[in-house]
């Protein structure tokens, strides 16, 4: 098996039916060579429904249904212990894939070394480019940002340039790990519900001497929180549990601290 694609789905039941139809038109690969395992943490929108009755010609679809919302991570490492492709693509449900963007990616990691995870120039619908690539959120990234005005140095960017770039992060959007990142690196950190779990995996990831890349000549349309549109005010509340549990309770409130500062100066 070349590929498999792991889709987690929360309440997104047409963005899911859009997203795999996307993959049915431009994957590029031979079908018998691409598994798509959608991993749906008890949505109660009908997609369980439309799963179980949803049937697909020239790839193999496999659906875990879970019965709680496990959160995030866990749902994604789920579907990774049951993957079986040599490529691992993690595939939020509001994206959109173009045309030869997975055999791209997928041509990429095996044309160049040591690459752990590699990711495309993610796209709003209007075809403006989202900031998607970070830095670590640290204190001196914080203060720099701020207060000094440096904006690449803490948050989301758009890397300069129109070849290949080496980051220290993407957001897990659109991800192409080979089986390799996951021998090395493991699994998803489960203790984050959601957020930072893509920052913690990148920060793992290039502790293991592996490389992750930006290609801005690839580009997927990416609905920028659509699939967390339904969570009402439960993202707040997960964001801050997650930036306490990654930073630690003290870099937390500094941070939040030194952002505060810099708000009101600004009034």
């Amino acid at each position: 098996m070349t590929l498999s694609i792991i889709i987690v789905n929360y309440n997104t039941k047409k963005l899911l039916m859009k997203c795999l139809q996307r993959i049915a038109d431009n994957l590029q690969l031979p079908r018998s060579e691409v598994e798509v395992i959608v991993v749906d943490n008890n949505s109660s929108d009908g997609s369980e429904e439309y799963l179980k009755k949803l049937r697909v010609t020239g790839y193999e679809l496999r659906v875990i249904q879970n019965y709680t919302n496990v959160g995030f991570g866990s749902a994604v490492n789920q579907g990774i212990k049951t993957s079986s492709g040599d490529y691992v693509l993690l595939l939020n449900t509001d994206t959109e894939l173009q045309e030869g963007s997975v055999k791209t990616l997928i041509d990429f990691v095996r044309n160049n070394q040591n690459i752990g995870i590699v990711v495309p120039q993610l796209l709003n619908p209007d075809g403006s480019i989202q900031p998607s690539c970070f830095k670590y959120p640290t204190i001196g990234g914080a203060i720099r940002k701020f207060w000094l005005g440096q904006n690449e140095a803490f948050g989301k960017y758009i890397p300069e340039g129109n070849q290949p770039n080496q980051v220290e992060g993407a957001v897990g959007a659109v991800w192409l790990m080979p089986r390799l990142t996951i021998e090395r690196v493991g699994l998803l950190n489960e203790k984050f519900f959601m957020y930072y779990e893509d920052i913690d995996y990148c920060r793992r990831t290039r502790q293991a001497g592996l490389k992750i890349v930006y290609i801005p000549q690839l580009k997927v349309i990416h609905l920028h929180g659509a699939s967390g549109k339904k969570l009402a005010d439960k993202p707040n509340q997960w964001l801050v549990e997650s930036s306490k549990k990654y930073h630690g309770l003290l870099e937390h409130y500094l941070i939040n601290l030194i952002i505060r500062i810099s708000q009101l100066c600004q009034k």
